[in-house]
């Protein structure tokens, strides 16, 4: 996870720099040559950003599966109980996402009980 993190932060850092840097010289270098350094560099940093997407999406990929993977740990550190079935667990994550994400309140059993 954190490699691929460490990816996507980089490659996404690079598209920005490259775009400034390739914006930049197309306005205070003048037009000749140099021209073409800032195409480059512009050319670079859409090529370092399509690398992004897909270090984005090797990452969103990780954190589904690292989600799916303790999904009833997840439950049981907010004292939430344990679903029945695939129907109940649906809704209560969604009424989770929508706690985490809106701060609607949860609703529904709450189980206090001892780590």
């Amino acid at each position: 996870m954190d490699d691929a993190r460490d990816q996507l932060d980089t490659t996404c850092r690079m598209a920005a720099a490259l775009a400034l840097m390739g914006g930049l010289s197309a306005v205070v270098l003048p037009p000749s040559r140099w021209t073409l350094l800032a195409v480059a560099l512009l050319l670079a940093s859409v090529l370092t950003y399509r690398s992004a997407i897909g270090a984005a999406e090797g990452y969103g990929r990780l954190v589904n599966a690292a989600v799916n993977l303790h999904r009833f740990d997840l439950l049981t550190a907010f004292r939430l109980p344990l679903p029945a079935d695939p129907a109940e667990e649906r809704d209560r994550f969604r009424t989770l996402s929508n706690h985490l994400r809106q701060g609607l309140p949860v609703t529904g059993p709450y189980e206090h009980r001892s780590p």
